[in-house]
């Protein structure tokens, strides 16, 4: 898997959830914390998701590798 070539505020790595939030205000997103924690929730189930679903275990960790867990 190729990294992402996500721009967020000129920066290409290292988004925070305030990042993220700053976006979602200036574009008068409602619930954005809310959405980003359910966002979170489920990436944080992907391992289980892709074994329940016979991912391979290749492909499932490629993909578990590119997730992005904001702090």
């Amino acid at each position: 898997m190729s990294q992402h070539a996500l721009s967020i505020q000129n920066k290409r790595t290292d988004f925070t959830k305030d990042d993220i939030l700053n976006i979602a205000t200036s574009m008068q997103c409602k619930n954005a914390g809310l959405i980003l924690e359910e966002i979170h929730e489920s990436v944080s189930c992907w391992k289980q998701l892709a074994d329940e679903t016979n991912v391979s275990e290749k492909i499932r960790d490629d993909i578990a590798k590119t997730h992005l867990f904001l702090q």
